[in-house]
């Protein structure tokens, strides 16, 4: 890939005029306008929330501060990380919505979808586990007005933070130009193959962070499906950097060969790719659940698929962010060596 950049940006016609190949022929479309930028930047800034929480989470446990002897530390670490990570997302969500528009005028909107996405529909997910339990007569159900305080508590609680990180991403942050002028109107795209369509691409590319973290999904799993206790945090967090280096290094090459071949819409396609890898890992989870601990009771098999889901939603959010500012950087930094007139 080093000698390809290399031969891109060089003048190699006797007149000096360079020929525009790969990476070059789209240089000036790279930064042109995406569909649905708002909601791009809600998620790249949820993701980074998750990463944060992700990573503060396991170096913690690494060094031992966590212990699953100790019941509620656990998810009390997990959330005071979560509300502290929620200045990140907010700074992030604004910051990537300069630099794909220009401006962020409406940031507190922005900030506001942030702070309430992931959040709200985790608890759909626990308000309708809620009422299946209730149905069922079990005393794991959580009363409605006990709802309605962790409803006022976490609104209380998470929204601030994401405002605060959106108001000083707003304030403190200048709009990144493009490495190139964008021109306005973006060249036609030429045909692509069949097997370089975006959902076979994302596909294939969803395999290989998969496969950096399957041994630990599969122990993860097994303790926590089997009711038992989770200790080999050293482990998962070495099989993390591994999901972030190959979410990284496969949205990268995907991402350049869509470039090279007069592609220009990469910035939803280098969020899909390393996200992809959900679907494995939600199909490996569902088997897990119905024939591997032959659950069959359907309440039973809500609850774990509730819990599934929201466990597959955050690695989405995860590895798709990964992918995407690995993507972004590269991206900048090829096109950023192109000089044009």
């Amino acid at each position: 890939m080093l000698g390809t950049l290399r031969s891109d940006s060089k003048l190699e016609t006797p007149d000096q005029t360079r020929e525009e190949t790969g990476g070059t022929s789209v240089n000036k479309d790279v930064c042109s306008p995406m569909r649905s930028p708002s909601l791009f930047c809600v998620c790249i800034g949820t993701g980074v929330q998750v990463f944060g929480m992700v990573l503060g989470t396991l170096i913690l446990a690494g060094l031992g501060f966590l212990t699953p002897l100790i019941r509620g530390r656990l998810v009390t670490t997990m959330f005071l990380l979560w509300v502290f990570a929620g200045l990140f997302a907010g700074y992030t969500s604004i910051w990537l919505h300069k630099a794909i528009q220009g401006s962020a005028a409406s940031w507190t909107i922005i900030s506001l979808r942030t702070a309430v996405a992931f959040p709200a529909a985790v608890f759909v997910i626990f308000s309708a586990q809620s009422t299946l339990l209730g149905l069922e007569k079990s005393p794991a159900a959580i009363p409605v007005w006990t709802m309605v305080k962790l409803f006022i508590f976490g609104s209380a609680t998470l929204i601030p933070p994401v405002i605060l990180g959106g108001y000083i991403g707003f304030k403190k942050t200048e709009p990144q130009k493009p490495p190139n002028p964008t021109s306005e109107l973006p060249r036609v795209m030429p045909g692509q193959p069949l097997f370089k369509h975006p959902v076979l691409v994302a596909l294939v590319g969803g395999i290989f962070p998969y496969v950096a973290v399957e041994a630990e999904v599969f122990n993860f799993l097994s303790s926590i499906l089997h009711h038992q206790f989770y200790s080999s945090y050293g482990f998962l967090l070495l099989a993390f950097f591994f999901l972030a280096i190959t979410c990284s290094l496969t949205t990268i090459l995907i991402c350049y060969n869509r470039l090279s071949n007069d592609n220009r819409s990469w910035w939803w396609r280098a969020f899909v790719p390393a996200g992809s890898s959900t679907i494995i890992f939600l199909l490996f989870a569902i088997y897990f659940v119905l024939v591997k601990l032959l659950v069959t009771k359907p309440v039973s098999v809500a609850l774990c698929l509730g819990y599934i889901l929201i466990a597959v939603s955050a690695y989405f959010l995860l590895t798709g962010t990964i992918g995407f500012l690995a993507c972004f950087w590269f991206s900048r930094l090829i096109n950023s060596t192109f000089k044009t007139d």
